[in-house]
Order: structure tokens, then sequence, then C-alpha cells
């Protein structure tokens, strides 16, 4: 036996002589076309780089790299970058195998036919000219493979072999090539394996017979190239990548595994060998009983909020959880108390009288008990945070919480606004690191700490939550963070020991440090940069942390409890060699919430829900998401719901709604889906009960469609309504949108239009259960909150749970606004008014789910406006429980400035709900006859990027230049004035954040143009504005204007403008 084993070893000893690896770099023959040191942004040819940052996939570290394509071109053009390759070949016959990553074109007939190849390509018989092999690699075809894969392309090593050998699957890899994955188990060679004979040719369907043994129960895995397809029963197959399970839990009896090459390969498949492992143990064995006595409340004050309105104060205030059920308030102003009679229907007052610099106190009424509070008026409008530093400009993320105990909420600041993506395609070095900045709830700056460059600069390098983790009435900060500077020259970071650290929320002092989840086990750079932060109750009574890695493929979570200043792991998780329908289900952000109703918490990591003890609760195998909203969206339904938009692509359900229960899907889009990657949900639509979903449909970066689903699946309109952050603002129950400088009905006109910035948060902050919304300018933050009076009450939004923890994921990962657990307009009665139009008034009265409701609807008038009547103006109702009467009514007269018309619902035997119209002239933008216009799209050339026209907004009739976000992208046009002399220049523009370019004319620099945010990207007319520069000297006929985007923040652009002065 010893003697054959031997034998064995020596053959495997010639083959592996037989074969000759060759580092692409080695071997190219125009040493000038591969670029050595550091990659320009810009730069679209070959580079050598010799600090790959997916040092387990290359050999050595080293690979020739290409740029990101996005389109196919044709190979031998410039613009694909043909590159030659002499690979010396000793035998006259030889195969010869390529190893690549994503895709390239391939040619051995000098250029006359080009092969794709994808990730590796193995010719067989191929002929040595004196001794060598020439190759020419172009870098001219599109990834089209798995969009999460997308980046720039790599030539690794050409491997050189005489044809005469046999060449047995996974035998022809780099023998450099470490699998990405840290296994336990036994592994047995694919040689060794029943059935091998049936697989060896790489040709066509074989089945392995795998025999587990009877000691243990095993999991069956399967180490193998991303090319294969595997079946456990010879018809239904599946695309196996890097280690793929087949089968869990066997034990003494045989597993039968289909194998067959990936239909899109361009080279035989791969696999190394079987692995047996006993399972994984995952999570938490034991029940946890955390460091907390008692459930950890966050305490909060009564927030008196005076804002003003029209021309007084409105006063409002929180209603808080312990308070009674009829508690009732008054208000004073210094000593002098404004209401009559108790005030126990709203929490707010108006003060007619009401001026800047008015102090206001509310107190409970006489005889019953609670907190009083004490608030001076906003006299801007709203709170504003002034950045002394003259290098904050911009802002990525907030943090809320209570740092210092006093009941009201206090900020934690994340600057610059720069967001780096891992992806090959967007990724360019940091320029700073991120530095926290906190504040007080009035204005004091508290301390700046910097974050550290081990973490680059984009929200998947840098997660941070801010939240009383230890139970002591104040807030911390929990963040990932890195010691030094671990960068490579290129400006990667691929090592170094990496932390979660929790500071004193008052000083920034560390507290306690714990591991941050390892980089291992993931199989490139942008896989294993993807992080996430969040807090979780997982007793039902402690704050834990939970850190993650990993979105597209491997994900791993670790939770951790702050205990006597210490951080205590809790469990584990990762989701290696479990079945496909757990690899790559994470999101872009994190929800938290008690999912089964055990009264402990949840983590909804994407398309897959964990339990509280770091299990998996469940998976729809769906993948990875681009929108999740958890809420009661289909009242019928018992429990809380997930609306999904799906980014991997479908056959079906790419939209659905899931129970968040059981994580059974209710229903689903039945039409496939290529990249459903922009979406919002919320209960915009007073008409229907439950939520309406807004999905948009992306090929590329270009939108598709956009439809709007009912709760129930239905598709009730294709409006180009925008995506914006919505928000509860005006007096009704269902949400508003915040669009540009206004907050608008998602179907209806605006109702403000005061709201200046870039939208960084929406949440209840202060006073009443309304939504505060936080914006961003150049060194200032601004919080704005509602001027318009509610018509009932509710606690405080920010007490209930899980829109408290979706507020606190809003500090990492992707913003979206927090959701309730239940939605207003179904638990109470609703009264909603609505402008569609300069003429078309919309009432819609909702009856709670509890209850009927019956009375009359009186639409009043204005002082500020005698001449507008409404038609009708007076109506009754009389509804079941959940029913809706919608009546539409017409206007009659016009204004010249916006006016309220108050109306109210006088509910029988009960008391009434007031709200009022917001009647406002037509916007009109302010631009000159359309023949002075020059279209954006209209540009002559560009650099440093690839915009895309967009087509179907409004404003912009010819389509709008889109997808300018890099930083250095210009855009050149050549515009043509019949005499010289000096022109005003105007640019019709949308921006969903603040952005700046800078100008240059004929040549010659004219400065930095700022272009304020609009709130949007231009799919409604309130996102459209004008900027406009000083007056410049133009020659007669052609002049050259070059546009170059100074920040790399993203700009729609529609026209440019001249008039000649």
């Amino acid at each position: 036996m010893k003697r054959i084993l031997l034998v064995l070893a020596l053959l495997g000893c010639v083959a592996c002589l037989a074969q000759v690896v060759y580092e692409a770099e080695t071997v190219v023959v125009d040493q000038k076309k591969l670029l050595r040191g550091p990659r320009p942004a810009n730069y679209r040819g070959w580079d050598f780089w010799e600090t790959d940052v997916n040092r387990s996939w290359s050999g050595g570290g080293n690979v020739v790299r290409g740029a990101v394509v996005t389109r196919d071109l044709d190979p031998m053009s410039p613009d694909a970058f043909p590159i030659e390759f002499r690979i010396p070949a000793k035998d006259p016959v030889n195969t010869l195998h390529i190893k690549a990553a994503r895709t390239i074109g391939v040619s051995l007939d000098g250029g006359k036919t080009f092969d794709r190849v994808t990730w590796s390509a193995n010719y067989k018989d191929v002929k040595a000219k004196d001794g060598f092999i020439d190759v020419i690699v172009s870098n001219c075809f599109a990834h089209d493979e798995d969009p999460s894969e997308c980046g720039n392309s790599y030539i690794d090593c050409f491997t050189v072999s005489p044809s005469t050998d046999e060449k047995k699957m996974g035998t022809i890899p780099n023998p450099k090539v470490n699998f990405p994955f840290k296994e336990v188990g036994t592994r047995i060679p694919i040689d060794q394996v029943r059935g091998y004979e049936s697989i060896k040719d790489g040709k066509g369907t074989g089945k392995l017979t795998i025999e587990v043994p009877d000691d243990a129960a095993y999991q069956v895995a399967l180490q193998c190239r991303r090319n294969v397809e595997f079946s456990m029963d010879g018809e239904k197959f599946a695309k196996a990548r890097y280690l793929a399970t087949v089968a869990n839990d066997i034990k003494g009896k045989s597993v039968d595994v289909w194998l067959r090459p990936y239909r899109g390969n361009d080279g035989p498949a791969y696999v190394e060998y079987v692995l047996l492992a006993p399972p994984k143990a995952r999570g938490r064995s034991t029940p946890f009983d955390g460091a907390a006595k008692t459930r950890v409340i966050e305490p909060l004050g009564r927030s008196v909020t005076p804002i003003p309105s029209g021309d007084g104060v409105l006063v409002t205030w929180r209603l808080l959880r312990e308070d009674p059920p009829n508690a009732s308030f008054d208000v004073f102003k210094g000593e002098e108390k404004l209401n009559s009679t108790p005030i126990a229907t709203t929490c707010d007052w108006f003060d007619p009288n009401g001026k800047p610099g008015d102090t206001y106190t509310v107190r409970p009424s006489a005889g019953q008990s609670g907190k009083s509070g004490t608030g001076k008026v906003w006299e801007a409008g709203y709170k504003s945070f002034k950045f002394n530093d003259s290098e904050i400009s911009t802002f990525n993320h907030v943090g809320i919480g209570d740092l210092d105990g006093d009941g009201e909420y206090d900020f934690v600041f994340k600057t610059p606004g720069t967001n780096i993506d891992p992806w090959d395609a967007y990724w360019y070095p940091s320029k700073t690191p991120y530095h926290l900045k906190a504040f007080k709830s009035d204005g004091t700056h508290l301390w700046t700490k910097s974050m550290g460059w081990g973490n680059e600069t984009g929200v998947w390098y840098s997660p941070f939550v801010v939240y009383d983790f230890d139970g002591d009435g104040k807030a911390e900060i929990a963040m990932k963070y890195a010691d030094g500077d671990p960068r490579t020259p290129e400006g990667h970071v691929i090592s170094g020991d990496e932390f979660l650290v929790v500071l004193d929320g008052m000083t920034a002092k560390e507290i306690a440090r714990a591991p941050w989840p390892s980089r291992e086990g993931f199989a490139n750079y942008n896989l294993m940069s993807r992080n996430q932060l969040s807090m979780a109750y997982l007793d039902g009574k402690t704050p834990c942390l939970i850190a993650l890695r990993g979105t597209y493929s491997l994900m791993k979570a670790e939770a951790w409890q702050l205990n006597n200043g210490k951080l205590e792991n809790v469990w584990m998780f990762d989701n290696v060699g479990l079945p496909r329908e757990y690899q790559g289900q994470g999101a872009h952000s994190t929800i938290v919430a008690d999912l089964d109703g055990d009264g402990k918490d949840e983590i909804l990591l994407g398309s897959m829900a964990l339990d509280d003890n770091g299990t998996v609760l469940w998976t729809t195998g769906l993948g990875h998401p681009d929108v999740m909203h958890l809420s009661d969206h289909d009242p019928d339904n018992p429990g809380m719901e997930i609306a999904y938009c799906i980014e991997t692509p479908q056959p079906k359900n790419g939209i659905c709604l899931v129970d968040a229960r059981t994580g059974k899907v209710l229903w689903g889009w039945g039409e496939p889906t290529t990249h459903v990657g922009a979406g919002t949900c919320a209960d915009f639509d007073p008409t229907r009960p439950g939520t309406e979903l807004l999905a948009v449909e992306l090929h590329g970066r270009k939108e598709f469609w956009r439809k709007i689903f009912s709760c129930k699946g239905e598709v009730i309109g294709t409006k180009n309504i925008s995506n914006s952050r919505s928000v509860y603002w005006d007096a009704d129950l269902e949400k508003e949108a915040v669009s540009g400088r206004n907050v608008k009905d998602y179907f209806g006109r605006a109702l403000d239009g005061r709201i200046e910035g870039g939208v960084i948060a929406v949440c209840d902050l202060y006073g009443d259960w309304r939504e505060e919304i936080v914006t961003w300018l150049p060194g200032e933050v601004r919080v704005y909150s509602t001027p318009h009076p509610a018509m009932d009450r509710r606690v405080a939004l920010m007490q209930e749970h899980s829109y408290r923890t979706s507020a606190l994921n809003g500090s990492q990962g992707y913003y979206h606004v927090p959701d309730l657990p239940y939605l207003p307009s179904i638990e109470s009665d609703n009264f909603s008014l609505t402008m569609k139009s300069a003429r078309h008034c919309q009432v819609a009265v909702s009856a709670s789910r509890h209850a009927p409701l019956k009375g009359t609807v009186t639409i009043g008038k204005s002082p500020a406006a005698p001449d507008l009547s409404f038609e009708p103006a007076k109506f009754s109702v009389d509804l079941k429980p959940g029913e809706v009467k919608v009546v539409d009514v017409s206007l009659r007269g016009s204004v010249s400035q916006a006016v309220h018309i108050p109306a109210t619902l006088s509910r029988d035997g009960g008391s009434s709900l007031s709200g009022r119209f917001y009647v406002t002239p037509l916007k009109v933008l302010p631009i000159l006859p359309a023949d002075r216009l020059l279209p954006a799209k209209s540009f002559v050339s560009q650099s440093g990027g690839e915009v895309f026209i967009a087509d179907g907004r409004p404003i912009a009739a010819d389509g709008c230049v889109a997808g300018w976000d890099k930083e250095g992208h210009s855009l050149t046009w050549e515009i043509v004035v019949p005499a010289a002399g000096n022109y005003a220049v105007a640019w019709v523009y949308a921006a969903k954040d603040n952005s700046a370019r800078t100008l240059e004319v004929n040549g010659k620099n004219i400065g930095e143009i700022k272009f304020a945010s609009t709130g949007g990207f231009g799919v409604e007319e309130e996102q459209w504005s004008v900027a406009r520069t000083a007056t410049l000297p133009l020659n007669a006929g052609k002049n050259t204007f070059k546009m170059v985007n100074a920040k790399g923040i993203s700009l729609n652009l529609a026209y440019v403008f001249l008039e000649k002065k």
C-alpha cells in the first residue's frame, strides 16, 4: 500500500513539473504599455498592480489590471487597449490556461478573431512558434455575469503544459491559488470520488457519488471554480461559487451530485475536491441574560419647540409613553397662561401674538403629574449648527442620542461628505480621514474625533452608531476603528487589526474595544469592505452591539454587550457552507425589530433574518435588496411586513412583500427584473389603506421603468413621482415628500418652500409626533420642524422601539427614513386635504380600523384670500371601520401668494379634526424663451467619466445630462453666439445634494459654481432650479465652455442659457 501511494505521489510531481506558470506582467511584449506606479483616476489602459487587494485570488499578489468596461468595444480599437503577451513554450503543441478576472477578449491568431473569456479559459492543441505562444488580450468586453462582481478586468497568469498530458479537473489552475475559505473537515481529492471518470473531461453532464461516513452528521461541499453548475436530481441545476454546500446533516449514506459546466464558460469547469465537514455551530446555544436588570429605557423630556408659523408662533411638545391616557397640558408665555381650557386632543398651541425671543413653558394641567418643559422660539425657523473649521463643508451621516442625559437629543456629525465605494469602478484613494463632531442640542461643541486612516472615507468602511449601551442614562458612540495608517501605497486598507470601539459620549474617551469581524474568507477587496453596525435588545432588556461584515456573498455578524466597561461576546454567525439561499442576502442597511413576537430583537440583514440567538430565523433566498422597509404595510395581514426591491436579477418577486415573522412572500411582481435599484415605501396615498411601494428598475445606470404598487401588489400607477425622503409633516396621518426646497404631498402640490440643503436625516426629534428634517449646507447643519398645527396626538415616535432602532441605524450604511411598526392612518381617523392642482383639491376621510366614523366636513375661508371659494364646501361622511371616502373639490379664484384655507371634520359625539389647504401660485421657473436655451446634452466631449441622457423629466423636455458623479469628470460645450459682448449665463439643474463645478470659458478659469440642493434629480418639477454665473465676455462665433465636477457629487443638467447684456 505504501508503495502504491509513493508511485501516485511521484506521478503527481511529474504532472506538476510538466506545467509552467508565467505571471502575466513578466511576459508583456511592450512593457511601455504597462503602467507602473500609482494608477490615475481617469487612466483607461493597463497597469501593473503589485499591491493587489485580492491576494488570496491572484498568484503572488500581482496582476495586470485594465479599466472598467461598461459596453463592448472593437477589440483592436485604441479604446480597448489591445496588449500582446509572448509566453515561452518548450513543446510544439501545448495546452494553454489563462487565468483572468471578469471579462476580456483573447486572440491567438494575431488579432483577427477574439474569444470572449470570463474568469478563465483553457486552449488545447495550441502550436508554439519559435518556442513561444503569442496572445493578444483586449479590454473590449463589458462584464455581464453577476452585477456585484463588475469592476476592473485582470490578467493574472498563463499556465503552459504539453497537450499530451491528461488534465484532471482542478489541476490546471495556477498552483499558487489559495482559495479564500478556511475549511474545517476532511478533503477528498476529486479524482478519488466515484464517478470522476464522467466529469474529468470538463464537458457535458456527469454524476458524482460521494460516500459519507456514519461516525457523524456531515455537511457536504464542493471546492470549485465559479463556472460549475450542480444538481441533486439531475434536472434542477444551481450555480456553484467557490465553496458550494450541496447537502447538510448526511450520515452513513451516499450523496449523488450531477455536475456540468456553467452555460457561459469559455473553457472547462474546475472542481478541486469534496469537503466533508461536521455541522458548524452558529449563534448561541443557551439563553442570553444580559447585564441589564430591567429594560434600558431612553429617558426623554417634554421637548417644548416653538416655531414661527405664519403671523405667530406654533408651540409643540412631546406626548410621552409614561403620560396617562387622559393627560392634558397648559401653555405659558412667561408667567401668562395662554389656554383657557386644558389642551387634551393635540400637543400644540398656536400663539398669534408670538414673536422671536419669546419663551414658552408647557406643564401638565392642574391635578395631573408629569414632566414640564421650556423652549425659546427658533428665530430663523430652524435650529442651526455652525462649523468654524474652514475645511468642513460637507457631511456624511448624523448620529442621534442623548449624550448628556438631559432628555434632549444631541448630535454626532460625520464629515466630510465623501462616500467612496469599494467597487473597482468607483473606488479612489481617500484624501482625508472621517471625523466625528459631537454637539449638544443647544449647539455647544463637545469634541472632535478622527475615525483614523484605517477607515477609508466611504460609508461601507466606517459605520458608527449612538445609543446608551450601558444603561447609565447617557449615550455612547460605537464605531469601527483601526490604529495607525495601514493603507497600501495606492490607498487601500487590506490588512491590520480592526476593532469595535465604544467611546464616552461627552468626552470621546475610549471605554472598550473588541475585534471587528475579520477579513478572512472574503474573495476580494470589494466584498470584504462592506461593514455595518447596529444595536439590538437580544434578551429584551439589554442593548447589544451587532458588528456586521459582508453583503454580496460571505456574511458575518458578531454580537457584543457592554458590561462594566468591557465588551463581552454574546454570539457569532457566518454563512460559510450554508446553502445557496443563505449566500449574498445582505442589504445596504440593517433593520432591527422584534419580528417573531417573543419580546427580543431580531436582525434583518436583508433578504435573511437572524434570530435573537444568532441563528437564522428565515431567508427568502432572493439575494441582495437595494430597498427594504419594515412596517404594518398591509393592515389585513397580522403583524408587520417587509417591502423589498431586489437588485439581484429575478425571474419573479424582484418587487415583493414578505411576512416579517415567517419570511413568506405574500405577493410578488410576476415579471422578470434585472436590477430594481431604487424606490421607497410609505403611506402616501390617503385614498387607499396601507402603504404604497415605488419601485424603479435600472438597466445599468439608466432608469428603465418605475411602478407604484398597492399593499396588495396591484400596479396602481407609473407616475413619475420621486423616491424622495418621506416625512410626517402636516396635520394629516399619511406621509409627505421632501422634494427640493419643498415639502409636498406625493400626489399633490407643495406645502412648504423653506427647506434648504441636502437631507441627511428625517425623524421625530423635537416637539409633537411629527418629524424633523435634518439638512446640510456648506459649513452648517440645520434642523427644520413643522410649522403646521396638528389635528390629533400620539406618543413620541422615538419611543416606538423599531422606529428608534431604525433612526439609530441611519448613521451607517445607506440612509433610509425610519418606519413605524404601525400606520397612524389605520389606527386613527384620518382627515386629509391635498391640493392636486391650482384648481383641483381632494378631501379624503378614513375611519380607523377600530370604530365607525360619522360627521361633517366644512371648508372655511381665509381673510388673506376672500375671493377663494370651494365647491362643495360642506358634506357629510358615514364610514364603517377602515372605510375611506374621497371627495373632489373645485377651487374658484386665484392667489398671488401662498395662503392657508382651514377645514374641519366635526365627528358626531366626539372631538373635531382640523386641517388646512395650502394654496400656492403655480410655480414658474425663471427660464427665458426656449430658443435661447442650449440643451445640456449637446456637449461635444467629456473626460474622466461617462454621463448618460435621462429622458422623461419635467422641465427637461430635451432630456438631461445624468450620472455626472465622478470627481474630475468634465463636460465641454461649444456655444455659438452671434456677436461679441457680455453674456449672462444660467444653468438649469437638479441635484439631490449640494454640489459644485469649476468652469473654464475659452481656456480661462472662471472659478467654482455652487449648485444648492434641489432635493432630487429632477423627476418632479419642484426639483429643478437655476444657478447663475457672473456676466461673461464671449467672442463672436464659437466659445468653449468646460465644466468639471469639483467634489464628486452628482448633478443633473438640462439647459445652458445665455442672454446678451
